[in-house]
């Protein structure tokens, strides 16, 4: 039987059946630690007066404590992100897990069980009481997969946030001077991993196939950067019901175009043949992000947690107005309020029949049902303004780089005397003509076009560059900072 889609009835069935309990033994020793001996029919409270509690929580306690007990398994995160599953507990009266199941009717995979099995099983909880007596009794609640990392706005697999934390010291460390020798293997191998587990944050893979590309391992430092593009856009993208594709909050028109120079840069560095077209694509994308206003949206992950935070108060609202008896109160938590419908499912439709039919039970459910859609609307699409001044600079800048890149420069100077003799603002024609005045002053430095591209395409000078050779390097990457907006576009 798969204890992962059971329903709670033939969970309830399945404990109180002798036929069982041999499975349930072996079961709970393997996954659980429990002793064989310990495994009997255990004499469930279907209502008790009070209900298991987590200490500290459920909603606030025990995430911390997973973050601290638990580990995404590697490879179940390569094929599936989960954000949390539902869970049914059975807590004894000893305040441990005797049981528990993973309520959901997708498949999920053993590995993943299993590690669930053991965080629970080192919890301990305040037991369920009735008749002033401690009873085993069922809780429900969501087990948390994944964590925020409010400073990065960035979601990473839980149990993995030290890992994503030391991986971006290594890169501020080698950001804040200048390196010669290559990364070593092992630290290699521990970038190879988080670019696999944070591949949608963009900075991590980045500074993996440039690290690949010192290296001299060209075809897997092009892979990487392929695949970081293609990953990028697919986890910030979304498409509404009219089939136009939306940028989530947490996308970046500049690391988009940032991502996409720096893989025609690693081409125009090995000489490949998709150098000109992935040029050309990239000069595109600049226009487009020009004209579209996605230049760096204003949402932080605190706005979205907020915007998030903000629709559950308000269902709770909900649920509490037109609900009142009906309570489920032995659920401590507001994962299930009606003995039919999750919390989820009952704003769903009350705002279904209010917005469709005109229909509804309570004074307050029209305006709770429009604050809940703004909501959760803000939370998906954030407060997003079309961006100005600085960033809508740095991307003309940007389009001056991606030229001088393709065409030398005479390109540079065909775009800034075009963009002049146009329509241009006067902030716009200043900020050309300084870019122009730090190109002259930078001419030296950037005349080894090659070289700028070396040093931008590799993370530290390739394996057997003299020390001579390293210090030019240096001085063609910080020419080419001080003429164009890199920086800005490697900003996170």
């Amino acid at each position: 039987m798969d204890r992962t889609k059971l329903d709670e009835k033939s969970f309830k069935a399945k404990i109180s059946m002798k036929k069982y309990l041999n499975i349930l033994t072996l079961w709970i020793a393997a996954i659980l630690a429990v002793a064989p001996a310990a495994a009997k029919n255990w004499d469930v409270c279907e209502n008790p007066d009070e209900a298991p509690l987590y200490p500290g929580s459920i909603e606030t306690a025990f995430p911390k404590f997973v973050e601290r007990n638990f580990t995404y398994p590697k490879e179940v995160w390569a094929t599936h992100k989960f954000e949390k599953l539902p869970v049914i507990a059975l807590i004894g009266t000893k305040g441990k897990v005797l049981d528990f199941m993973v309520n959901s009717e997708e498949e999920i995979p053993e590995a993943l069980i299993a590690e669930i099995g053991n965080t629970l099983a080192k919890t301990e909880w305040f037991p369920a009481w009735k008749d002033g007596q401690a009873v085993n009794a069922f809780v429900r609640f969501y087990f948390p997969l994944q964590t925020d990392v409010v400073k990065q706005n960035y979601t990473v697999p839980t149990g993995w946030r030290n890992q994503f934390e030391k991986t971006l010291r290594m890169i501020a460390q080698h950001s804040s001077s200048d390196k010669i020798t290559p990364l070593s293997d092992s630290d290699l191998a521990q970038l190879k991993e988080s670019s696999e587990m944070f591949n949608t944050y963009a900075p991590i893979p980045v500074f993996y196939a440039q690290a690949l590309m010192s290296d001299k391992r060209n075809p897997e430092a092009t892979a990487v950067m392929r695949h970081t593009i293609e990953n990028y856009h697919q986890a910030n993208t979304w498409t509404d019901k009219n089939d136009m594709p939306r940028f989530e909050p947490t996308y970046r028109g500049a690391t988009d175009v940032w991502i996409n120079i720096l893989h025609a840069l690693q081409h125009e560095y090995i000489s490949s043949a998709d150098t000109d077209s992935l040029l050309v694509a990239s000069i595109l994308l600049v226009k487009e992000r020009l004209i579209d206003g996605y230049i760096t949206p204003k949402t932080t992950m605190k706005a979205k947690l907020d915007a998030r935070e903000r629709a559950e108060r308000l269902k709770k609202n909900m649920a509490g107005d037109i609900l009142g008896r009906y309570f489920d109160n032995n659920t401590n938590t507001w994962d299930r309020v009606t003995s039919t419908m999750d919390i989820e499912e009952l704003t769903a439709r009350v705002s279904y029949s209010y917005d469709r039919v005109g229909v509804s039970r309570g004074a307050q459910i029209p305006q709770l049902a429009s604050l809940i859609n703004s909501a959760e609307f803000k939370g998906l699409t954030g407060y997003q303004k079309d961006a100005k001044g600085k960033d809508v600079l740095n991307m003309y800048g940007t389009m001056a780089f991606a030229l001088w890149l393709r065409e030398g420069e005479e390109g540079l100077r065909n775009y800034i005397a075009s963009t002049n003799s146009g329509e241009a603002s006067k902030q716009l024609k200043s900020y050309l003509a300084k870019l122009e005045k730090n190109y002259d002053r930078n001419a030296a430095a950037l005349a080894d076009r090659k070289g700028v591209i070396e040093s931008l395409a590799c993370l530290v000078p390739p394996q057997g560059t003299d020390e001579e050779g390293c210090r030019a390097f240096y001085e063609r990457r910080r020419a080419a900072e001080k003429v164009f907006p890199i920086k800005w576009l490697k900003s996170n």
